[in-house]
């Protein structure tokens, strides 16, 4: 028994790792009402904003806090939570199981994954004290992903979740990072309100994924309210306590870019995905699935495109309808024979949505079932869009450097040809398949057309469309102007030289005043100086230049007067 963090007390900067380790009946004693008065039954973690360390398959039973905390209390810590259980732990105030405080200056944001909360208890009767099992108190945040919420109590109000005021600054200067849940189950948890999640203030707390009793909307954001998550057994003396039976609605459903991909087993060890897709919660269903349905079709495959039939054993005549998940109605459903075809081409989108999840319903009119069919888009190498010459202007480009980019299938390598003949410039298209080049040697005079080929993993593309444009150059030579007077009359408050940037994008432009001191220099001169050195203006006065319009040319010089109050 400690005042506080009853079997562990770490308070100042450093590195935590706890791994297998099980906590039981510990005690803090620490009491008092400021959030920052600690508690931690068990462990108490302070002075460690980063992610750095881990709590990992660990097990917390029935330790109590006389504050905060019933199994761990993070003040200013953000160490990692992984594959770990908490039950039947309990904090006087707030935490039943988990409570986090975090500094104004800086903030956490706190990882939970695959973590089971059981059974915890916060007993705080005043409003500022909730969360039966995980207490999110001021300049604090958490990511709490695939974790599984059964009976946790909380006198207020949160019993799953309390989130409280996060809208200071957290982590510096990034402003405020929102707390997530993702992938998880609520259920059976009781408080005096909102018995699953509790946000307070202006910044709601991000819930996807998941299935709760009580909180969101069913089918928004893919979350499932109100539905019985169908575990193998709620007894907690029974090998299946919490597990999924085979006809729960958890099983296949969660998205697996939710969860860190260096955890690949679940909070009993096994395997994290069993059937091509992620369960909800902490524990992966392994036996058999005798309703599994998933069904393939290729990206941006037409309108009419079979992807697959829904079959039943109910018998009868089927009636079939989409209760959700159908996003902008991709896919047109059957009524009475259960065929699913493509309705909208172009949300067949890989790089948008990779797995559609639909809701789907059947009836013989006396009998009712209700699975999830899962429709995967297959990635395939699209072709380039158009690509576009940046530097055109109508049908013209005034310049001997084309400047080129687009858009195609990302992470490719984008091949350009010039007049149909494959040249030395090579681009990458990003995750979004943005790509640019620009090119650093000069065209010939007149009309030239461009067009893209891409290549990566998937295959070749065909060819793009084509893009042409006459290169010509401005009419005459460059033309400084030798006056300057910048009085924000919208005349010559800038230094101009005419034709300068086009003609000669590798310019450098160097101003001097009587002494040969340097007063301005650049390189790529864009016709924006305002006769400033420094931030401060110059005096009226003549001065000199010297134009760098690039290697073997001759250079051009001058005198430029500058006036003030004209």
């Amino acid at each position: 028994m400690n005042v506080q963090g009853g079997a562990i007390y770490a308070s100042s900067t450093g590195t935590v790792y706890v791994y297998s380790s099980y906590f039981e009946a510990n005690r803090s004693t620490s009491t008092g009402s400021a959030a920052n008065s600690g508690g931690g039954g068990a462990i108490y973690l302070g002075a460690n904003t980063t992610k750095k360390g881990r709590i990992e398959d660990c097990t917390f039973v029935g330790n109590v806090s006389a504050n905060l905390g019933g199994a761990i209390h993070f003040q200013t810590n953000a160490t990692p939570i992984v594959n770990s259980s908490f039950s039947k732990n309990i904090a006087a105030f707030g935490g039943g199981a988990i409570s986090v405080y975090g500094a104004a200056t800086t903030g956490i944001n706190l990882d939970i994954f695959n973590s089971l909360f059981y059974a915890n208890e916060a007993r705080g009767t005043a409003t500022t004290w909730a969360g039966g099992a995980i207490f999110l108190r001021d300049y604090s945040s958490a990511q709490i992903v695939n974790n599984t919420f059964y009976a946790n109590k909380a006198v207020n109000a949160g019993a799953g979740v309390f989130q409280a005021n996060n809208d200071a600054n957290l982590n510096g200067n990034s402003g405020v990072i929102k707390s997530g849940i993702y992938n998880s189950i609520f259920h059976d948890n009781a408080a005096n309100t909102f018995a699953d999640i509790r946000t307070v203030g202006a910044n709601s707390m991000i819930v996807k994924n998941t299935l709760t009793q009580t909180f969101g909307v069913d089918g928004v954001d893919d979350n499932i309210l109100g539905v019985n998550p169908a575990f193998e057994s709620v007894d907690d003396t029974n090998a299946g306590f919490l597990r999924l039976s085979s006809t729960s609605r958890a099983i296949n459903v969660a998205e697996t870019s939710f969860l860190n991909d260096t955890i690949t087993t679940d909070l009993q060890g096994k395997n994290r995905i069993i059937y091509d897709f992620l369960d909800l919660g902490a524990y992966e269903y392994d036996g058999t699935l005798d309703n599994l349905v998933a069904f393939q079709v290729a990206e941006n495959s037409p309108a009419g495109t079979a992807v697959g039939r829904l079959t039943s054993n109910i018998g009868g005549a089927l009636r079939w309808q989409v209760l959700s998940g159908n996003t902008g109605d991709s896919f047109a459903v059957n009524s009475a024979t259960g065929d699913i075809t493509v309705a909208k081409s172009t949300l067949l989108d890989f790089e948008t949505t990779k797995v559609f999840r639909l809701r789907v319903s059947v009836t013989n009119g006396t009998v009712s079932n209700v699975f999830t069919a899962f429709v995967v888009v297959e990635n395939v190498m699209e072709d380039p869009a158009t690509p576009i010459l940046s530097n055109k202007d109508r049908d013209e480009v005034r310049s001997y450097f084309p400047r080129l980019e687009g858009k195609a299938e990302p992470l490719s390598t984008v091949y350009i040809y010039m007049d149909k003949q494959l040249t030395a410039y090579t681009a990458q298209t990003d995750s979004r398949g943005n790509w640019s080049v620009k090119f650093t040697e000069q065209i010939a005079p007149g009309v030239h057309s461009f067009y893209i080929i891409t290549e990566n993993s998937l295959g070749r593309s065909n060819a793009s469309a084509e893009v042409s444009a006459n290169f010509i150059l401005y009419p005459g030579v460059v033309v400084p102007n030798n006056i300057l007077t910048p009085n924000n009359d919208g005349k010559n408050d800038v230094w101009i030289v005419a034709h300068l940037p086009l003609m000669y994008p590798k310019n450098q432009v160097t101003v001097y005043d009587k002494s040969g001191k340097v007063v301005f220099q650049k390189s790529d001169y864009q016709n924006d100086w305002d006769g400033t050195y420094n931030g401060a203006p110059l005096n009226t006065g003549t001065y000199y230049y010297h134009i760098n319009i690039g290697t073997g040319l001759k250079p051009i010089k001058g005198t430029l007067t500058i006036l003030r109050g004209r």
